[in-house]
């Protein structure tokens, strides 16, 4: 199946025929999308909504749907949660009863990227966040972890998130009229394991283990992942 927004609806296609399988008209004006293949959830971001579907086979049915005081910036699915992105922070939601906790705050507006870097010798799996010039590593398997999983209640975000959850009566798409307004946001409740430094602000990375490749405004960054130190830069040249 292939995914992608066309005419500002999520629209899926099938990769054998290229036909139309469904498109979601709900999510009219979305603005980036993100995928968790293990649960066939599909992450949907627009301005002030996140709304969450599952395939059933035939089409989407919508799970839940939460009205933000933040439009979502970035969303990125790992194998055991996602990662929301909003202008001052990002959070990490529970895949199985989509309660959030915020695990960073962030310094300055910037173009919001995150990475899993897969586990290898020396180093188990972790995701890698930008914060300006800085990218923020997590171990998947330590801190983060535990801390999404201690989300054991349903409701749709914590006190220090922007969301709020809105109905969807009997599977589809229902009137959403409560926010969060969240005045006095927590601080970062998760400790990070260490951190990189970019020279500009990455615009999208890969991770060839074992370095992560780095795009930024006129240069790519290459780091080893294992140290985070740089061992080649590559300027380009218009």
């Amino acid at each position: 199946m292939f995914i992608c927004i066309v005419d500002g609806l999520v629209t899926a296609y099938d990769l054998q025929s290229y036909q139309q399988l469904a498109q979601l008209g709900d999510s009219k004006g979305c603005t980036l999308f993100g995928i968790h293949e293990g649960s066939n959830l599909l992450f949907v971001g627009s301005k002030r909504k996140l709304t969450i579907y599952q395939w059933q086979g035939i089409g989407f049915a919508a799970l839940k749907e939460f009205v933000t005081t933040e439009t979502p910036r970035l969303i990125y699915c790992t194998a055991n949660f996602a990662i929301i992105g909003y202008k001052k922070h990002y959070e990490a939601m529970n895949l199985t009863t989509f309660t959030s906790i915020k695990i960073c705050d962030v310094d300055r507006e910037h173009r919001m990227m995150a990475i899993e870097i897969p586990q290898f010798p020396k180093r188990g799996s972790s995701i890698i966040i930008s914060n300006s010039l800085q990218g923020i590593m997590f171990d998947i398997t330590g801190n983060l972890l535990s801390a999404v999983n201690n989300l054991t209640t349903g409701g749709g975000g914590t006190n220090n998130s922007p969301m709020k959850e809105g109905g969807i009566p009997n599977g589809s798409l229902g009137g959403v009229n409560n926010t969060l307004n969240n005045t006095n946001p927590a601080t970062a409740v998760v400790p990070f394991d260490s951190r990189l430094e970019w020279a500009s602000a990455p615009l999208q990375s890969v991770c060839i283990l074992p370095y992560l490749i780095t795009l930024q405004g006129s240069q790519v960054e290459i780091h080893n992942v294992l140290t985070l130190s740089v061992v080649q830069t590559i300027k380009l040249t218009t």
